[in-house]
């Protein structure tokens, strides 16, 4: 999941379930929730590596820059391996090593928590979003914890503000088929989950381009178009060979993986977009224009539905803002 960088005000109900404190149904909120130095201990007991380094995406250095990290390190030493294989995932999903040289990859952060998944996306922010500041407000807070625990596609991993953060089940089940010692979920199914949810997020990362739609419909787009990328049996097997996973998950948990639809209304949307622009969805030609950057995506639909509906280009890009802008998402 991609989350918008735009903090909007909500509600405090979400940061306090996260962080176990029940808000009260009346007055003030839970201030404990709110404090962010509460949820800075929390992000250091996380596993959160820098990133540092240009060039290649392969080639850069990860920098524990937690408590977190630095115990997961001592106690796991194929967590080192695990994260070089997600470098590698990044790399592979950019086009290369070569195309992967202008990837911004800020961190990747593993959590041990669902509390530690929403730590991670406020301290993600924190340190690498401009527009926060370094004090964010409390119904800012809310928001961020909301877009990490309220939403089932991005407890398992989301990317912001140029950080990959992976969720507890993710990151439990990709540790534990690398060897490592670690709870939670460690499955075949699992880590075959985690493959599939690594390969989605791994898109946003290598394409941030705008397809030229508002920002709902761009939000709603890129989703169909990670999920174009993570949705068919050889994109996993390709993305298991990135993590070095090919004998901890067989291809039967890869196609198991695949009933795994969270965004399936964005998905029809853009087998419809295709249609409407004269492109069969399961083509060639339309496999063609979805391995493009989503700027070049994003024209070429509006054009082809500009012709074929005998409309303007800018009205197709409305059609496009307004039916990819709708909530997507499984419930």
């Amino acid at each position: 999941m991609l989350l918008s960088p735009n903090i909007t005000p909500v509600g405090f109900a979400a940061i306090g379930r996260m962080l176990g404190v029940a808000p009260p149904t009346s007055g003030t909120p839970a201030s404990v929730a709110m404090n962010p130095a509460s949820l800075d201990t929390l992000a250091d007991q996380q596993a959160r590596f820098r990133v540092e380094g240009s060039g290649p995406v392969g080639g850069r250095s990860l920098v524990p820059i937690s408590t977190g990290a630095r115990e997961l390190l001592e106690e796991s030493p194929a967590a080192r391996d695990v994260l070089s294989g997600v470098l590698a995932l990044i790399e592979h999903a950019a086009g290369g090593a070569e195309a992967s040289a202008g990837v911004v990859l800020n961190g990747i952060a593993l959590a041990s928590s669902v509390e530690g998944h929403a730590a991670n996306t406020y301290a993600a922010h924190l340190a690498d979003d401009p527009e926060l500041g370094r004090s964010p407000s409390g119904a800012q807070l809310a928001q961020l914890a909301s877009d990490s625990s309220g939403d089932a596609p991005a407890t398992k991993a989301l990317v912001t503000s140029g950080w990959l953060n992976v969720g507890v089940d993710v990151a439990g089940a990709l540790l534990a088929a690398r060897g490592a010692p670690v709870g939670g979920a460690t499955s075949v199914t699992h880590a075959a989950l985690a493959v599939r949810v690594l390969r989605h997020e791994a898109q946003h990362l290598v394409d941030t381009s705008s397809p030229g739609l508002t920002p709902a419909g761009t939000h709603g787009f890129h989703e169909a178009l990670a999920e174009a990328h993570s949705t068919h049996l050889e994109q996993l097997q390709d993305a298991r060979g990135m993590l070095a996973l090919d004998a901890a998950v067989p291809d039967e948990a890869l196609r198991s993986s695949l009933t795994t639809r969270p965004y399936p209304q964005h998905e029809r949307t853009l087998a419809q977009a295709l249609k409407a622009a004269g492109i069969e969805p399961t083509s060639a030609d339309a496999a063609a224009l979805l391995a493009r950057p989503a700027s070049q995506i994003g024209v070429a639909l509006a054009e082809g539905i500009a012709r074929s509906e005998g409309t303007t280009v800018e009205q197709a890009r409305a059609d496009l803002s307004r039916a990819f802008g709708t909530d997507g998402r499984a419930h």
